[in-house]
């Protein structure tokens, strides 16, 4: 379980993927939600999709079934050598490779 105190003062990462998921939600109408959001991306590492991952990608993809934005940020994950924080676990719990965390 993911607990925030305790990753406080830890570096966090997001695949750039992720930006535009999260910014094309049709629910996230509000100016502050994208701004609150924005601010938060600022203090973290962008992962932009290179080679690498999107060969790694290729291969979960095929290997789980998974949609290609789904493999994409697993792949992201297991190269940078992080842990996937998400509530996701319909899709990710059954990549073996990925070190997962799900928030409280």
């Amino acid at each position: 379980m993911y607990k925030r105190q305790e990753h406080k003062d830890d570096l966090f990462f997001i695949p750039s993927i992720v930006i535009t998921e999260f910014l094309s939600f049709p629910s996230l109408d509000k100016e502050s939600e994208k701004n609150f959001f924005l601010n938060l991306v600022d203090t973290m590492i962008i992962i932009n999709l290179d080679f690498e991952i999107a060969k790694y990608a290729s291969i979960l993809r095929r290997k789980y079934n998974l949609k290609t934005v789904d493999s994409i940020i697993p792949s992201s994950a297991i190269l940078t050598n992080t842990t996937l924080i998400t509530y996701n676990l319909k899709d990710f719990k059954k990549i073996k490779e990925l070190k997962l965390l799900t928030p409280n």
